[in-house]
This record gives structure tokens, C-alpha cells and sequence, in this order.
């Protein structure tokens, strides 16, 4: 009797783990799929991209600190400079900082419609870039030869899907 106990204890605990093991599998493979990281709509770190459950206005006034708290901002090299012009404003971006105005001689001049302000807190950085990209609104200027900037900017290489080069 009391191995026949024993033997059903065991029997329990092995269907245990393995519905834990299963369980743990669907967390890991699906649960990043609901809050949308899996498809790296979101970020991994509250960046200012969004959240999967909550939206940011963003505004003129608000994407300079936007940019600032996105990722890519901590690889962007220290002696970078850009342009970003969004509509008729401009937006001088530089290491750990995003100020309003223009600047002399910059790597490169980025234009961005307007129009995708609003999509930015809602989708995220890297889908509105890419939405603009897809589309045709997305312009990079370079203002230096391609293997000068690459040099430049090769920290930020694991975000060219994202930033649109």
C-alpha cells in the first residue's frame, strides 16, 4: 500500500513539472507576442517608444526629450551631430541630447512629415521610422562620404532597421 502511495506521488509530481515546463514554454514564446515585444514593437526599456498598455501624446514640444529617452540615443557617437527637420521645425541632435534649432556642418539631415507625430507614441519610434521609410516620406541626407559616417555611427548599427539605413 504504501508503495503503491508512493508511486502515485511521483506519478503527480512528474505531471506537475511537466505541465510547469509547458506552461513556462507558452509564457516564453507567446507572452512576449501579446505585449509586442517579440515583434520588437516596443521596447525592451521604458524608452518613450510606448508601452503595450499605455500611449504618450507627442508634440513639437516633447520630441526632443522623446528622442533623448529612446535606445539608439545611447550608442549615438559622441562627436555626431544631426539635423532632424520635422515640418518647419528643426531639431539638432547630438550625444545624450535633442535641442530645437539648426546647426553647422551636420553628418546628415534627417526629414520627417509632420504627420507621423502623432503615430510616434502610439507605435513606437522604430514603426513610425519604418512606415515613413516604407512609404517614401523618410529623407536622409548625408552631408560626409558613406564610409567616413559608417565609421562615425557603427555603434548604432544594430539599429539601421530601425532608424532607416
Amino acid at each position: 500500500m504504501k508503495n503503491m502511495n508512493n508511486k502515485i506521488v511521483k506519478d503527480m509530481f512528474v505531471k506537475a513539472i511537466i505541465v510547469l515546463a509547458i506552461l513556462s514554454a507558452v509564457i516564453l514564446l507567446i507572452g512576449p507576442t501579446i505585449t509586442g515585444n517579440f515583434l520588437g514593437i516596443f521596447p525592451e526599456k521604458n524608452s518613450g517608444q510606448g508601452t503595450a498598455w499605455a500611449t504618450e501624446d507627442v508634440s513639437y514640444e516633447q520630441l526632443p526629450g522623446y528622442i533623448e529617452r529612446s535606445q539608439f540615443m545611447e550608442s549615438f557617437p559622441s562627436e555626431g551631430k544631426a539635423l532632424l527637420i520635422v515640418g518647419e521645425e528643426k531639431f539638432t541632435i547630438k550625444k545624450g541630447s535633442v535641442i530645437r534649432g539648426d546647426i553647422q556642418y551636420p553628418d546628415m539631415i534627417i526629414r520627417f512629415p509632420e504627420k507621423y507625430l502623432d503615430t510616434l507614441g502610439k507605435r513606437g519610434l522604430c514603426n513610425t521610422v519604418r512606415e515613413a521609410e516604407d512609404k517614401g516620406d523618410l529623407a536622409i541626407q548625408l552631408q560626409a562620404s558613406e564610409l567616413e559616417l559608417a565609421w562615425k555611427y557603427k555603434g548604432m548599427f544594430k539599429y539601421k532597421n530601425c532608424l532607416g539605413f
